[in-house]
């Protein structure tokens, strides 16, 4: 079994995108509301490469490599309105129920730099979950 959570960062960037965007957001709400009431659907989140015609599942390399849980998902919806974002979750099997927890949302023109804060900003919130570091698979 399978649950869902978004961290404090990820809701201030839905408060962000509600903003610039209250269609995009409310298709991001609507997306994670789906996946947090669907098994299925979020078994698949754990599929690197996984893509069907409303989304596309990717882990982020650089950070899979360091032994983090971390992947990426776009919504074809947003990208067929130009209103770009990812979903960047980790991924939690060490707990019962398995656990994903969304740390942000971000525009697609986010590059995955180390140096971008963003990218240390999602890095300590998964360091804060406490997910047990793995061997690269």
């Amino acid at each position: 079994m399978y649950a869902l959570s978004v961290d404090n960062d990820a809701k201030k960037d839905l408060a962000d995108i509600k903003q610039v965007n209250q269609k995009a957001w409310a298709l991001i709400v609507a997306f994670l509301e789906q996946a947090a009431a669907d098994q299925d659907l979020l078994d698949r989140l754990s599929q690197n490469q996984y893509k069907d015609d409303d989304y596309h599942v990717s882990r982020w390399v650089q950070q899979w490599k360091e032994g983090r849980n971390i992947f990426r998902l776009k919504i074809a919806c947003l990208t067929n309105m130009d209103a770009t974002y990812r979903i960047i979750y980790a991924f939690d099997p060490s707990r019962a129920p398995q656990h994903y927890h969304v740390l942000g949302i971000l525009p697609r023109s986010f590059n995955y730099d180390q140096n971008d804060s963003r990218t240390r900003r999602i890095e300590d919130a998964y360091k804060r979950l406490n997910v047990p570091k793995f061997g690269r698979r």
